[in-house]
């Protein structure tokens, strides 16, 4: 707090994020879009703990998932060759 980083912090109530991407961005999965992750830098390894994907809406390119921490995150899909790391970008 008092702008201070916590590593490791969790948040007592987890927060939900709404992430929107385009046709574009899911061109070649082989999962197709379903197979969307997303995942955190954990300083070895990219990992899903604390993220839960509560809902995606194909029809209007969204994926909601819940959050017990915040940090770096990528989103990731399924393509024929393994993973793929999609850039995620803030739009306010």
């Amino acid at each position: 707090m008092n702008q201070q980083l916590l590593p490791g912090y969790v948040f007592a109530t987890p927060i939900t994020l709404t992430i929107e991407y385009s046709d574009e961005d899911v061109v070649g999965l082989s999962g197709g879009e379903e197979s969307l992750e997303l995942r955190y830098w954990d300083g070895s390894q990219w990992s899903s703990d604390g993220i839960t994907k509560l809902s995606q809406d194909t029809a209007n390119n969204t994926a909601v998932f819940q959050l017990e921490h915040l940090s770096e995150f990528g989103l990731f899909g399924r393509d024929a060759g393994g993973s793929i790391y999609l850039p995620l970008i803030n739009k306010e």
